[in-house]
């Protein structure tokens, strides 16, 4: 996937998110809120917590892309594989056959940001002890009961349930920034100091 590519996805998913829930700016914070869970519909609930971890599950692929893009050689060999979501089996015959590897979605998150921050040497640590993890666990369970229902009560998404997804959705595209930011922060860190180190010494006269 090119960078191109990635914007046009994460534009319809996004788009596809704010035609669901219907942000606005807060005019004391001037940050996007959403509408009151009451104000969604049942069908629109089922159809934003879809949309919403599909954006993350987007966001979370296109990360590790980027560590296997920017520096690769600070990655290990296991690292990768996992990045680049391969496992292998050695067959009868001696040759290796590549399959697309199992990755949960919990340990995927944690794994992509953790090496997208080692790619690049950012200042970056995911944190997880905070109430937006939980409400993304807790998301996750929702979206999985609505893949695979089982009785007409597992598409129900309740208020809080509404609630911990658009919470889950702004943390989670909040630490893609802060990733970002502190990636870049260390390009040009380190540019600055390459800069320094080529520029010859001043003659003193």
């Amino acid at each position: 996937m090119d960078v191109d590519d990635f914007r046009k996805l994460f534009r319809e998913l996004t788009d596809e998110i704010d035609f669901i829930a219907k942000p606005f700016p807060d005019r004391t914070t001037g940050k996007r809120k959403y509408p009151a869970p009451s104000a969604i519909s049942a069908i629109e609930r089922r159809l934003l917590v879809r949309s919403i971890f599909s954006c993350i599950e987007a966001m979370v692929f296109t990360i590790k892309l980027i560590a296997l893009i920017k520096e690769p050689s600070n990655l290990s060999p296991s690292e990768t594989a996992f990045a680049k979501e391969e496992d292998y089996q050695l067959e009868e015959t001696g040759q290796i056959k590549t399959l697309k590897s199992k990755l949960g979605f919990r340990s995927n998150f944690r794994f992509a940001f953790r090496i997208a921050a080692k790619s690049t040497g950012a200042d970056y640590a995911l944190n997880v002890s905070c109430q937006e993890w939980e409400a993304m666990i807790r998301a996750l369970k929702v979206r999985h009961r609505l893949t695979h229902p089982k009785k007409a009560s597992d598409l129900e998404v309740t208020d809080d349930e509404t609630s911990d997804t658009l919470l889950a959705f702004d943390w989670a595209f909040m630490q893609m920034t802060i990733l970002a930011a502190s990636s870049l922060l260390k390009y040009s860190q380190e540019r600055a100091k390459n800069s320094a180190l080529e520029s010859p010494p001043k003659s003193i006269s």
